[in-house]
């Protein structure tokens, strides 16, 4: 297990996975129903029902939501983002709401649907969702979604890219919606387990970023424990990462 960084640590600004983040929620920075956002963005998750458990956030009823406001976090400007969730499921359920940003998909919703995990982005095109299997319960594991409008829309699993297609028109944006884990913007039910930590960005990861978050989500906190951080020239910009392995 990789030890989650102490309660007060920054993210480290030279670090590759600093670059680009809108939003980074570790669920154990907060106080009552608040859930900070340790980026420079600083934008403040309400907690509804959820309960603080352990490392994370518990949810299990139709009434537990994790709100991050209205906000577009850049990604309307950049026309492109990924969004990193470290979450351990209890059970699984069509229309789990693991992210989004209102049941409109506006601009996008990762969601339990058909017994798969599904990806939708609001373009102008209307691209189709890509989808991952579900993972096996009560195990820890991180679904990574990333997008680059007329380039690609992939999800990735662990690490592993499970499903990709190329988006069509810009990315389309309805203010006022807001970005939520759990119920009210999708319906059906919400998400059943835990969820550990949530990340925004405002640019899409290539394939290599997300092998390296999967091996240590936490690594931009822990910029001393890297030995080596570089993208290797002819091999598509895969990021290797050297680091001491931490125990709980």
């Amino acid at each position: 297990m990789i030890i989650k960084p102490p309660l007060g640590t920054q993210i480290h600004a030279g670090h590759p996975f600093a670059k680009g983040i809108r939003g980074c929620w570790l669920l154990n920075e907060g106080v009552s129903n608040n859930a900070y956002d340790i980026s420079s963005y600083n934008t403040t998750a309400i907690i509804t029902g959820a309960t603080r458990a352990g490392q994370g956030l518990k949810f299990a009823t139709n009434a537990d939501v994790l709100n991050f406001g209205s906000g577009e976090f850049g990604i309307v400007d950049s026309q492109e983002f990924t969004i990193v969730i470290g979450f351990n499921l209890t059970s699984f359920a069509n229309a789990d709401n693991i992210w989004s940003r209102s049941g409109f998909i506006q601009p996008f919703l990762c969601v339990g649907e058909s017994g798969l995990i599904k990806f939708y982005v609001a373009s102008s095109g209307g691209s189709p969702p890509v989808s991952a299997t579900v993972p096996s319960l009560n195990a820890n594991h991180q679904i990574v979604c990333t997008f680059k409008a007329g380039i690609s829309q992939s999800i990735y699993m662990d690490g592993s890219l499970e499903g990709n297609t190329v988006p069509s028109g810009t990315l389309s944006f309805i203010a006022g919606r807001e970005l939520t884990i759990g119920l009210p913007q999708y319906g059906g039910v919400s998400l059943n387990g835990k969820v550990y930590y949530c990340y925004l960005y405002d640019r899409c990861f290539n394939a290599g970023e997300v092998v390296s978050m999967s091996i240590d989500p936490y690594a931009m906190f822990r910029e001393n424990n890297i030995d080596l951080w570089e993208s290797l020239q002819g091999t598509g910009g895969i990021v290797v990462l050297r680091r001491r392995r931490e125990c709980a």
